[in-house]
């Protein structure tokens, strides 16, 4: 329903640009639509324009007025903070004059969040490049066009580039930084999820941070540059994070490369032709055995296709004797839990459309929270997971909760979502949550599982397997026992999801 009723909004938003009206009549706009986005201070209209259905003005950093209408936000609600609004763009007329009117589609709020703090929440994928990095994009605005990557920070001078090059006999990576870069010493180095091989001058801490990557037949140039002396670390340490993301994907075919790969095909011809005539007499006489297909296994999930292809180049990342579970992100990340000798292990992958993997980080059991990282960028923190477990008679798929994660207790029989970033503790048949390490936190939320019936429990049922007695205490069928959830007042929201989130496991005890 919340999906129609954005797409009728969405209808309406459009209609609205292609024809305006207004006291002086109806002026037509052109059909094709512009999409625009700008940054400044929103406030309201201190007076109405005639012909003009507009109800707040954005001011830019260079001083331009912008009008704003929007049909998907009450601007209310944005006024006197600095904003930056994306939307359908037109020039309109009032009193023969032109003026610049946005249909706001999306809006983010700058003045009120730490742009250094965001996450890195969009990828940006380019086919031209051959290449994708996930970014941060409250801080920096991106552009793609003539085969460059454009990266301007939202709110100072700091920019970033990226350029594609193909190797020539005239010209390779280290003739490029020799020609370009000679008064800079660069370093070898590996970069992004891939480990790529690169150069760099960052070592000699230079004004312009150069960084040369590597890829059969192409190299790279990636620069950074134009960082004000009071923010030089942040934009380091965002830099950092955003190139430990960075990976290679499929190259799109230019008639370059086209021409390049016919290159010598004439010459070959003859030599495959009798190549091919002498395989076909050499079995002529035999039978000929295809290879054996992998078997796929299904999951019974949503998620099968990925998980089967992911099966069938496994050991080329893993060394795995069974898988526990997958958790798929909303932006084609997955991690996945599985055995190694008789060892629990975590690893967190990408991947694309048409399911080619990267390896990103590695983990192993924590002391104080169930996951420690080993290696790589967990660049995926706190995204809504699909979760998939995986059963030998059957597997079945969970959404999680957005800053929830999903622990099971198989020796007390039950599973459930706890937050994130919380630790817990079990003792006997009860475990212990909070949001600092046991020992030196205090108890926040407890789950107990109790040698009572469920039909006994006071409370009235939320559904067929949990009860609420109080806002912040809940009990739990596990068929032969009860699960007992409750904790402090002021975490009464994370119980209640804690506690309808409960799923009943095959107790091994």
């Amino acid at each position: 329903m919340k999906r129609l009723i954005k797409t009728i909004f969405a209808g309406l938003a459009i209609t609205s640009i292609l024809f305006v009206v207004g006291c002086g009549g109806t002026k037509h706009i052109e059909d094709e639509r512009s999409d625009r986005t700008f940054q400044g201070e929103l406030t309201e209209l201190s007076s109405f324009i005639s012909g003009l259905d507009v109800t707040h003005v954005l001011v830019t950093d260079a001083k331009e007025r912008v009008f704003l209408r929007s049909l998907l936000f009450d601007l209310v609600d944005y006024e006197n903070k600095e904003v930056r609004v994306t939307g359908a763009f037109t020039e309109e007329d009032v009193s023969d004059k032109p003026v610049n009117v946005l249909t706001v589609e999306k809006i983010d709020i700058l003045s009120d969040v730490n742009l250094f703090g965001t996450d890195l929440d969009e990828m940006h994928a380019s086919e031209e490049l051959g290449i994708r990095f996930s970014f941060p994009s409250l801080l920096f605005d991106v552009k793609e066009t003539d085969g460059r990557i454009m990266m301007s920070a939202v709110d100072d001078d700091a920019a970033l580039t990226m350029r594609k090059f193909k190797t020539s006999i005239e010209i390779d990576a280290q003739v490029y930084i020799s020609a370009n870069y000679d008064s800079f010493e660069f370093d070898e180095v590996k970069v992004g999820s891939g480990l790529i091989d690169a150069y760099t001058n960052a070592g000699s801490s230079p004004d312009k941070v150069v960084y040369i990557l590597l890829r059969t037949g192409h190299f790279y140039e990636l620069t950074f540059t134009n960082f004000g002396s009071d923010v030089d670390s942040k934009y380091d340490q965002v830099f950092d994070e955003m190139l430990a993301t960075l990976e290679y994907t499929a190259l799109a075919e230019t008639e370059e490369d086209e021409s390049d790969d016919k290159d010598g095909e004439e010459d070959k011809d003859e030599d495959e032709e009798s190549s091919e005539d002498s395989q076909e007499a050499d079995t002529s006489d035999e039978d000929v055995e295809e290879a054996p297909s992998e078997e796929l296994t299904s999951t019974g999930s949503s998620k099968d296709p990925v998980i089967n292809a992911f099966y069938a180049v496994d050991e080329g990342f893993i060394t795995a004797d069974s898988y526990v579970s997958f958790a798929f992100t909303d932006n084609n990340y997955f991690y996945v839990i599985y055995t190694n000798d008789d060892i629990q292990k975590r690893a967190l992958f990408s991947y694309t459309d048409d399911n080619s993997f990267t390896k990103v980080a590695d983990f192993k059991k924590g002391t104080v929270q169930d996951w420690d990282l080993v290696s790589g960028n967990n660049v995926a923190y706190n995204r809504p997971l699909t979760l998939v477990i995986v059963g030998e008679e059957g597997s079945e798929e969970l959404a999680l909760e957005q800053g929830y994660r999903y622990f099971e207790s198989l020796p007390l029989g039950f599973g459930m979502q706890y937050p994130m970033d919380w630790y817990y503790a079990r003792t006997d048949d009860e475990y212990e949550f909070s949001d600092k390490p046991l020992d030196v936190g205090k108890v926040l939320v407890s789950a107990e599982v109790l040698d009572e019936k469920f039909s006994d429990m006071p409370g009235n049922k939320v559904n067929n397997m949990v009860k609420q007695a109080n806002s912040t205490t809940y009990y739990i069928d596990l068929e032969d026992d009860v699960l007992k959830i409750s904790g402090k007042n002021a975490y009464a929201d994370e119980i209640r999801v804690m506690a309808t989130s409960v799923v009943v496991k095959n107790n091994e005890e």
